[in-house]
């Protein structure tokens, strides 16, 4: 059995999972699309790769690069390791604050779907800008905060049994149950100013509506039609000088 995204999977149901990543059907998905194009290479640390997604097809995309992902969570290293490795991948169990690259060390940092999940983020700012050669850039998405689906979320349920249950959620699993802290592009865009990286553009993914309590669905044409209600903000920063 595997352990991933807070539940287990037989060899069969993870395989089934990852073949959208391995055949490239995956990369249409549009938060996928429209993170991509914003890599840059040919150094790149993938900070809270989970089980290799992007790493692995980054490294597909682009094999001259050299892909480097972490995370805390052994069992989605595993997977990577043994069903997302490619000649130009390394995958490691790290905690970047505890056991450091060396300065200057990468061309690009991914920080994807993870910035949520960190109690300091501004700690782990600075230290990818450190991490990040001269001029180098950071991407980084989120669930974005003023999305439709978080609005929506707050009607048709009890918001105080929600809450109660908080208490006896549990823990390590790399899910929602573990965001911590929640971002629109404005709020991270200062967040970013203030740790020394410079705006550069910023795109958004994915449009979901409830069919039911725990059943959502993608309106694709939305994503143009409302963007700023999309379910994820994807933002792209330029190292620059840290201000004064």
């Amino acid at each position: 059995m595997y352990f991933y995204d807070g539940r287990e999977f037989s060899e069969e149901e993870l395989d089934n999972v990852i073949r959208p990543i391995k055949t490239g059907e995956g990369v249409r998905e549009s938060r996928i699309a429209n993170t991509l194009p914003l890599i840059e290479g040919p150094t790149v640390l993938d900070v809270g790769c989970g089980a290799g997604f992007f790493s692995y097809l980054i490294a597909k995309k682009h094999p001259s690069w050299k892909i480097t992902g972490i995370d805390l969570l052994e069992d989605s290293i595993n997977i990577a390791k043994e069903k997302l490795c490619l000649p130009n991948t390394h995958y490691e169990t790290r905690n970047l604050l505890k056991k450091r690259f060396k300065p200057n060390s990468f061309d690009c940092i991914l920080f994807l779907e993870t910035i949520e999940h960190v109690d300091e983020p501004g700690v782990f700012l600075k230290e990818f800008h450190g991490l990040l050669k001269p001029n180098g850039c950071l991407v980084l998405s989120t669930p974005n905060a003023v999305s439709f689906q978080n609005i929506v979320r707050h009607f048709g349920q009890s918001i105080n049994r929600r809450l109660a249950a908080i208490k006896n959620e549990p823990r390590h699993t790399g899910t929602h149950l573990e965001h911590v802290a929640a971002y629109d592009v404005f709020v991270l865009t200062r967040l970013l100013d203030r740790n020394g990286f410079k705006y550069e553009k910023h795109n958004y993914a994915r449009f979901s509506v409830p069919l039911s309590r725990s059943k959502w669905i993608n309106l694709g044409f939305m994503e143009s039609v409302a963007k700023p209600l999309c379910d994820d903000v994807i933002i792209k920063a330029r190292k620059t000088r840290p201000r004064l």
